[in-house]
């Protein structure tokens, strides 16, 4: 018989490639002393808060720093569940490389970047490029076909 966590991750897997198609989702579920995960990975693809929204429900409760205590606050019978469940996405290099053409053409802060990695962007902010990109990136769906015009119309 398979663990609570273990038929969350499973679930998880379901549901976000229902509601993701063409997204490739890892799944996975680890247990260890004091409680149990599930991770969901995935590169480019819908946006973290998009998967997020869809994958919080299956974590019971919350840590409270504060008062050094994890709180049962969503306890639910009717789906498996894990003490923590956590969203990873990745933004391919395609993507990055895609970007920093776009930028190096749109934002005077870049142009006169040498790479991606370049150390500060001409504005001040302390990011590399690469980091100031990522930050930009969060919010925007990278589903493929779904942004593919995006930089070409400088959007």
């Amino acid at each position: 018989m398979k663990s609570e966590h273990a038929r969350a991750a499973q679930m998880i897997r379901k549901e976000l490639k229902q509601l993701f198609p063409g997204v490739k989702f890892s799944v996975t579920s680890h247990g260890y002393s004091g409680g149990d995960s599930v991770t969901a990975k995935w590169v480019d693809g819908p946006t973290y808060d998009a998967v997020n929204s869809v994958i919080r429900k299956y974590q019971y409760g919350h840590f409270d720093g504060m008062e050094d205590l994890y709180h049962n606050s969503n306890s639910r019978g009717d789906i498996p569940q894990s003490k923590y469940v956590f969203a990873d996405r990745t933004i391919s290099e395609e993507v990055y490389t895609k970007a920093f053409e776009f930028v190096r053409h749109y934002w005077d802060t870049a142009q006169h970047a040498e790479s991606i990695d370049d150390w500060k962007m001409h504005n001040g902010s302390g990011y590399t490029v690469r980091q100031e990109i990522r930050r930009k990136l969060g919010d925007i769906d990278l589903t493929p076909g779904y942004c593919d015009d995006m930089m070409k119309y400088g959007g």
